[in-house]
């Protein structure tokens, strides 16, 4: 029987010219089809991820607290803020993400194919897969975020499984389940205060709601059986919709930022789990802006290229625009401005008490409309809402029609989908 090889072009790293080698078809089949996690997990081990990563080419930029607005004017006039954006993209190559998830029984479990996680600090979970990195910025031992894409209602399972594995406590959520009429993230918490069976061994059980003007949160308790957690849920409802170049307003983003800080547990948790509907945009700029704001506090300087570098080493989606990191300088020089000074006041004051059971059954399904979306002098040029980005109920009204909505359909996605919180 003849042996069929076919060729396979490759380009050499060295010279430039084009390379021909040859693969048998058994041989290609290896290469995703035909083999199961765990036999993947055993042949290629983490060292081996990381060998197929570029060659070290740290970035950084250093810059002193006290020189910092001298030197954020310096690098307006001279577009380096851009600069560095372009540099961040072309540090990294497309071979750092998963080859686990691009098998065919883990394709459905992504939102989109060119939003897959990186290979050397994806989340592993027992006999399953996720969409989700370790986050570790300052110290490969400390993983301080977990960032990950929004539960499909085929991934819920797997998500509460690495909030228990994981020993996280804190949720943030950077989007509304519906936006713009499409459904952006599957509603991953039970309705009312009944227990929930969330997977084979987990029940999760809601005992609070706070709805306030910029962000709801949420108690949840975890049991497996013989031990039970309380988990805090802190979403996020005032960025609007549109698409990832959609930018929220940075008070209210870091009014919120620095709420979700200051009432974190006091013992010691597991990683914060930030998500958004596929993991990219605004889970990067929470985890960066999150980042800058303690570094401000308790460091000299601040490393904005080198911190959003090290992200990216973990997660090559985060942060994938020049708006987008701008936006963590403007940040920073807003704070050094004193801007922010009355955000702490914000987050404390604003809050109204609209438990779950303090509501009817009318009130607990009446749509919640953000009072900044009802004024126009709200919008401003940093990215603040606009008109056009109407906020849609988080609970789909009985009258809404499913040819209404667009869901995401998974098993066509094919990479051409645009990075899309």
């Amino acid at each position: 029987m003849v042996n069929f090889r076919k060729t396979v072009r490759k380009i050499c790293f060295c010279c430039g010219k084009r390379k021909y080698e040859t693969k048998s078809p058994e041989e290609d089949n290896k290469d995703f089809g035909g083999i199961e996690n765990v036999a993947y997990e055993k042949e290629n081990t983490m060292e081996a991820a990381k060998s197929r990563t570029v060659p070290e080419q740290k970035l950084s930029n250093v810059i002193q607290t006290h020189d910092f607005l001298e030197h954020y004017k310096d690098m307006i006039s001279y577009d380096d803020i851009n600069r560095e954006n372009e540099e961040l993209k072309n540090c990294f190559r497309s071979d750092v993400v998963s080859r686990v998830a691009q098998l065919p029984g883990n394709r459905g479990k992504n939102r989109y194919m060119n939003v897959l996680a990186n290979e050397a600090t994806r989340v592993k979970l027992a006999g399953s897969y996720i969409n989700a990195n370790y986050i570790e910025i300052k110290n490969s031992q400390t993983k301080d975020y977990i960032a990950t894409q929004g539960p499909l209602p085929g991934t819920k399972a797997d998500f509460w499984n690495m909030i228990w594995a994981e020993k996280s406590l804190v949720i943030v959520m950077l989007v509304q389940l519906v936006e713009n009429g499409r459904i952006k993230c599957d509603q991953y918490w039970p309705f009312d205060e009944k227990k929930e069976t969330v997977s084979e061994t987990i029940e999760v059980e809601k005992t609070e709601e706070n709805i306030m003007p910029l962000w709801t949160e949420r108690t949840f308790y975890l049991s497996n059986g013989t031990d039970t957690r309380k988990v805090r849920h802190y979403q996020f409802t005032s960025w609007g919709g549109g698409t990832s170049e959609t930018l929220p307003n940075i008070s209210d983003l870091v009014s919120f930022i620095k709420h979700v800080r200051s009432d974190l547990p006091l013992e010691d948790i597991g990683p914060m789990v930030v998500h958004c509907s596929d993991g990219s945009a605004k889970t990067g700029l929470f985890i960066a802006l999150d980042q800058v704001l303690r570094d401000l506090t308790e460091e000299s300087f601040v490393n904005i290229l080198g911190m959003v570098y090290q992200m990216k080493k973990c997660r090559q989606s985060l942060i994938s625009s020049e708006s987008q990191y701008k936006l963590i300088y403007d940040s920073v020089r807003d704070s050094l401005l004193g801007k922010f000074d009355e955000t702490d006041a914000i987050s404390d004051g604003i809050k109204t008490s609209l438990s779950v059971e303090n509501l009817n059954e009318e009130e607990l399904h009446k749509p919640y409309v953000n009072p900044a979306l009802m004024d126009d002098s709200s919008s401003d040029s940093s990215g603040s809402l606009t008109d056009s980005d109407e906020e849609l109920p988080t609970i789909i009204p009985n009258t809404m029609k499913a040819t209404d909505i667009t869901i995401n359909d998974n098993s066509s996605s094919s990479g051409s989908e645009p990075f899309n919180d």
